[in-house]
């Protein structure tokens, strides 16, 4: 079996490299993540409260579930788009239903539905692969410090 200098088998060392960059990826993927959501989160977290009229709601997919192109109108008579992913949108949305949306003054021409802002669409979908990438990463850390190594030769 091949050794590097350090003692430890070449298929140790690749093993724990590998880990190392999957379970890292499962941390950066879920902060990076999540950043992009509390970003949004903020974004509205003061935002005025309005009502708006769904002008067109178009719906894609195999099913006609996912929203393709939504446009409201707001009271004043301007048209707005939803600001985020459009997955988020309540479903069902038909022309002539009124909404309420949040609006910011700094973004006049986009909107986000309250259902879109929130710390669970900041947690709940990255929950999962953040403590897998932690519990992963401290598993190979572990495995290396204390099985991972060559046995000492007496």
């Amino acid at each position: 079996m091949a050794r590097k200098a350090s003692g430890m088998p070449l298929y140790n060392r690749t093993t724990l490299v590998i880990g190392l960059i999957v379970f890292g990826g499962f941390i950066l993927l879920s902060l990076v993540a999540m950043g992009a959501q509390a970003r949004y989160h903020f974004r509205y977290a003061d935002a005025e409260r309005v009502q708006a009229t769904v002008v067109t709601a178009e719906y894609t997919g195999p099913m006609g579930q996912r929203p393709g192109r939504i446009v409201l109108a707001l009271a004043d008579g301007r048209e707005v788009t939803p600001d985020h992913d459009l997955g988020g949108v309540p479903a069902g949305l038909a022309p002539g239903a009124v909404r309420t949306v949040l609006i910011t003054p700094d973004r006049p021409s986009t909107v986000a539905f309250p259902v879109q802002v929130g710390w669970g669409s900041v947690l709940v979908p990255w929950v999962l692969p953040l403590p897998v990438g932690v519990v992963g990463t401290a598993g190979m850390l572990l495995y290396r410090a204390f099985w991972g190594h060559a046995p000492v030769a007496k």
